[in-house]
């Protein structure tokens, strides 16, 4: 873990990134927590858009990893440090799901909503920074991301996992 914190906080220095850039992510445990952390600590404005409602996303994409509660515990100290405006959930901002959506959709939905962010930032080179193995995964995963920032022509930053 101290690993990828410190790839991911080097890309963020290799990009120059810091006060007066944008970062946004889901906030899930692992990468996107670790991101979110050097984001910050970097001075980056930080926005947390949730693919689920809060309570949902913690039990889907934060609890039931290994050391969940400690993971839980960071996301609680992400979203303080994170001005109330910038931590949305899609079912506000978007609108709830069909009831018989597949579990992935809310996911694949908000990896678009997270480029269109992007987009509506006014970001004139936004960039999807990566911890992957190159896998595919599912349309709501990594894999599924990259696939979706490269039709957009948006510039990636990868670092594969395989190497940490």
């Amino acid at each position: 873990m101290a690993s990828a914190a410190s790839h991911i906080g080097a890309a963020l220095d290799t990009l120059c990134a810091g006060p007066g850039d944008l970062a946004l992510t889901q906030g899930a445990a692992g990468s996107d927590l670790l991101f979110a952390e050097q984001a910050l600590d970097r001075g980056l404005r930080l926005r947390l858009l949730l693919p689920l409602p809060r309570e949902v996303f913690l039990a889907r994409s934060v609890r039931p990893v290994v050391d969940g509660e400690r993971w839980c515990e960071r996301f609680v100290a992400v979203e303080r440090r994170v001005d109330v405006a910038d931590r949305l959930e899609a079912d506000v901002v978007l609108g709830p799901l069909p009831a018989d959506a597949d579990p992935d959709d809310a996911f694949a939905r908000c990896n678009a909503w997270l480029l269109d962010a992007a987009a509506e930032s006014g970001t004139e080179f936004p960039v999807l920074l990566c911890l992957w193995d190159g896998g595919r995964g599912g349309r709501g995963g990594t894999g599924g991301m990259v696939e979706l920032a490269t039709r957009r022509g948006v510039a990636l930053a990868r670092i594969d996992t395989r190497s940490l």
